[in-house]
């Protein structure tokens, strides 16, 4: 049976995806809509309580160009020059999900 034809109790993601490998303990990626899916956003939380957002950004062909991050309070975090920030041509987002995941994060303060 599809997942998306689950009955999920209010709140209940989707899809989670543990970064305990890649970021840190208590770090987890979460998909809760088919919105969140069709638009490849994904909800950063840590310990439980959000902590941000990445979205795959497309270009005007529609193909997969970089990731954008936001903070918890809804602000873009932009890369600066470096390995971590995509091709010139778009240098306002991030290169990879781990990349744009890790500015979150280290942006977070816990409350």
């Amino acid at each position: 049976m599809p997942q998306d034809n689950l009955i999920r109790p209010a709140g209940e993601p989707l899809v989670t995806l543990d970064l305990t490998r890649r970021v840190a303990p208590g770090w987890r990626l979460h998909q809760f809509t088919l919105a969140d899916r069709d638009a490849h956003r994904w909800h950063l939380r840590h310990d439980g309580h959000p902590a941000g957002a990445v979205t795959h950004v497309l270009n005007l062909r529609g193909r997969r160009t970089g990731w954008e991050a936001y903070d918890a309070r809804g602000f873009r975090l932009r890369p600066g020059s470096g390995p971590e920030a995509h091709r010139l041509a778009a240098p306002h987002l991030w290169a990879t999900r781990t990349a744009a995941v890790r500015a979150v994060a280290s942006a977070h303060r816990c409350p």
